[in-house]
């Protein structure tokens, strides 16, 4: 029997909570893994029945892969044996003073990748709704748009409420109220406009944006502060010369509900700043898979059948509980980990037929 010529971990699981790193060891102990197999149970110990634990690591520019094999090297195709393949995240960066024990318990252990979050942003375009064309736009009190322009297009990514508001630079057109979008972070928000006829002045036009029921939306309408009745329930006529406001409440029968003001424009009212969205969009971006850390994991059972854990995995769990420093005299000059694992996914065969494996696994890593 080889002497091994590693280090080896004792494994602690306290529900489920990582423990305090152990002080330093120095020596040869045993390396045990217990783990369930369908439905059979396989202990397999580092120095016992001929099994070698050998920790390797490779790496690149932009990546690192620690490879821990427990096998009985005199033996080809027998078991058990076991495998366990740690790839570091997208993120990784190689650097020569990397604190190793950090690193490998800051990482996120995977047997798969994981599905990123969608990312959800709402582009919309807007104008000041009478063709100023010398102004500034405002979000939320703060300056984005620093040149002449009366339309401006602006994408939301984050969840919120957006006070939109523009403000011509000579400020000889009336100022309208600000535009308030509150933005969920998924569907178009539920905003109205208002515009003036150009058939008839007197008639202001209601519309519900994308988001209203289009076959049930109902109006509230206020003119100079006092609610008015309607006829159309999509349009008001006013008096344009004795109005200074027109407002509408637009409400439809999923909850949708928005309120918008105008300012209509006479011989008085030269010009006013009654702000409108133009079109606006949803686009969703999924990010790219999590492989933080993604792990494999192949087994070789009694019969010499190998197993692996590449495939679909369904409430799989790999758990680090335990890391440490671990010297081998007979290795001078090399650095090892000590890591456990608690372990429970589902391994396959060269068929593709799924088994059950669970258990704690005790292995090791070699350090750069």
């Amino acid at each position: 029997m080889r002497k091994l010529a590693i280090l080896c971990l004792v494994l602690i699981v306290a529900a489920c909570e990582k423990e305090e790193l152990p002080a330093n060891q120095t020596g040869t102990p045993v390396f045990v893994s217990d783990v369930n197999f369908n439905g059979g149970d396989y202990t397999l110990s580092a120095g016992e029945n001929g099994l070698v634990l050998n920790p390797t690591f490779t790496t690149t520019d932009t990546s690192i892969q620690f490879t821990s094999t427990l096998s009985n090297p005199a033996c080809t195709n027998c078991g058990p044996a076991l495998n366990l393949e740690i790839n570091s995240p997208d993120s990784f960066v190689l650097e020569n003073d990397t604190d190793w024990l950090t690193q490998l318990e800051s990482w996120m252990y995977a047997l798969e990748p994981q599905p990123g979050d969608s990312l959800h942003t709402l582009n919309l375009s807007i104008d000041n709704g009478n063709n100023i064309s010398e102004g500034d736009w405002f979000v939320n009190g703060a300056l984005v748009n620093a040149q002449p322009a009366g339309t401006i297009d602006l994408s939301i990514g984050e969840p919120g409420t957006y006070d939109i508001n523009y403000q011509d630079n000579d400020s000889t057109c009336t100022t309208g109220t600000s535009l308030i979008i509150d933005y969920n972070g998924e569907d178009i928000p539920c905003y109205g406009n208002l515009y003036q006829s150009v058939v008839d002045s007197n008639t202001i036009i209601a519309e519900p944006g994308p988001a209203f029921d289009p076959d049930a939306t109902a109006v509230v309408w206020i003119v100079n502060g006092e609610t008015a009745p309607a006829g159309d329930p999509l349009s008001i006529v006013v008096d344009i010369d004795n109005v200074f406001e027109v407002c509408a409440v637009m409400i439809d029968a999923f909850g949708c509900q928005d309120s918008v003001c105008f300012i209509p424009t006479n011989s008085a009212t030269m010009c006013a700043n009654n702000l409108r969205i133009n079109s606006s969009e949803i686009t969703s971006v999924d990010e790219a898979p999590n492989t933080e850390a993604l792990v494999k994991i192949e087994f070789v059972d009694n019969n010499g059948v190998a197993y692996t854990s590449e495939g679909t995995q369904t409430n799989s769990n790999i758990q680090l509980v335990s890391i440490a420093p671990y010297t081998e005299p007979t290795r001078p000059g090399e650095s090892f980990a000590k890591l456990g694992f608690e372990i429970s996914c589902t391994l396959y065969n060269e068929g593709g037929q799924g088994f059950p494996f669970s258990g704690t696994i005790n292995s090791a890593v070699a350090l750069p």
